[in-house]
């Protein structure tokens, strides 16, 4: 079994190199256009504008979940977040599954180690369809 932190070796490519308008762009306007370049794939392209995307509206919250306190959250380490918002890598499961609840879920005043999110939202859980307790992947909570 892969880390959950794996990386697909078959993309050659970084998500920032799909921004059209410069590679500093990405995670930052919303508005830029995302092509196919030289060695790339139009899949590849889509998923670099969603990962774009979803780095641009964790940016625009005020209060936001700290890259650092999403990591030990999902699974993943303080680097991997910062290249995946810089675009310098695939963001992976674990980064995209804790965007989509930062801009989504985690709009709360408090935020941090210490403050669970509030009752009724979903909580990260890693566990497969069907497996045993014992075989089941879990995030790692150090």
């Amino acid at each position: 079994m892969q880390p959950a932190n794996h990386l697909d070796t078959r993309l050659r490519l970084t998500p920032r190199d799909y921004c059209a308008v410069g590679p500093h762009e990405f995670g930052h306007n919303e508005t830029a256009e995302f092509v196919v370049p030289a060695g790339g794939n139009a899949t590849s392209a889509r998923i670099a504008r969603v990962q774009h995307l979803l780095v641009c509206r964790w940016r625009a919250q005020g209060q936001r979940p700290s890259g650092a306190w999403l990591g030990r959250r999902w699974g993943f380490s303080r680097q991997v977040f910062s290249r995946s918002m810089l675009g310098e890598r695939w963001a992976g499961n674990n980064v995209f599954a804790a965007l989509v609840y930062a801009t989504s879920f985690a709009s709360h005043a408090a935020v941090g180690p210490s403050a669970p999110p509030p009752q009724g939202l979903p909580q990260p859980s890693v566990r497969a369809h069907r497996e045993s307790p014992s075989t089941a992947v879990r995030p790692d909570t150090t």
